[in-house]
Order: C-alpha cells, then structure tokens, then sequence
C-alpha cells in the first residue's frame, strides 16, 4: 500500500494505489480526513468500488478518479456542495453520479462513455441556479468533456 499525505499550510493532498481488500479494511481513515480538499486515486487499477463513507468529505474540492477502469460507480456526490473538479474519464461510471444537481460549484466535469441527453439533463439544473454559467463541451467519439464558467 502507499499513501502520500502532505500537509500545504491548511489543504491536504491524499494519492493512494491501494487494492479493494485493502480499502475495505481502513474504511475508518476515511473518517480523520474530513478536511480533505484533493482526493486523487487516479490510475488505481485495482479500485472496483467506492466505499460509502467517502460521501462524508465535505470539503473536497477534486475529487480524481480517472482511469479506474474497473470502477462501475459511486456512491452519491450529493454532499460535495464545495466540489469544483469530478474526473471519472476512462473509469467504467457509465451514468451521471447521483447528487450531481447538488454541485453547485461544480466547473469541471470530465467523463466519457455516457449519454450527452442524460448528462445535460442533470447539470442543467445545477447552471441555472448557479447563475450565470455557460456549458461548453466538445465530443470526440464517446468523450465528453465539460467546463461550467
């Protein structure tokens, strides 16, 4: 297992390559990183699921999840109302994560393989009450990728 924990003045930084079984059994960290503002498990080939518990990072800011290949979905981002940046490209999350209208900080979304019709239907509402957002996108293939201004 290995995991970077760096302090920079009061954000946190969280880089973990760790497989399910380990995961599973420290469940319970999860809970002394509630100031955690970047959770990155980027490239974790062994990553299957999200455990629960990581709904309870309030504070996160960027959530990284890109190429978890086996990843197939996620517990609700609904609590993540500070959440800027949602990387789930080239992981197998083939559907909007559930809570996605409650981001309303949300800018960047980066995902792929997913419906473009079911994707605006649930960010719409989060750029309508955000204000004045623009939705840009550009598709390449399956791809998506989408920054809210």
């Amino acid at each position: 297992m290995e995991l970077w924990i760096i302090n920079d003045k009061p954000r946190y930084m969280v880089r973990a390559r760790i497989g399910t079984q380990v995961l599973d059994k420290q469940d319970w960290v999860l809970s002394f990183m509630n100031n955690i503002q970047v959770l990155d498990l980027s490239y974790n080939l062994e990553l299957m699921y999200m455990l629960s518990s990581i709904s309870n990072l309030e504070s996160l800011r960027a959530l990284l999840l890109q190429g978890c290949r086996r990843l197939k979905s996620m517990p609700s981002v609904g609590k993540f109302k500070k959440l800027r940046l949602l990387d789930v490209f080239h992981t197998g999350i083939k559907e909007v994560p559930q809570g996605i209208e409650n981001l309303i900080k949300l800018k960047v979304l980066h995902m792929g393989g997913i419906d473009l019709y079911e994707l605006l239907k649930e960010i719409l509402p989060v750029t309508t009450r955000a204000g004045d957002l623009a939705v840009m996108g550009f598709l390449s293939g399956n791809h998506a990728h989408f920054h809210l201004i």
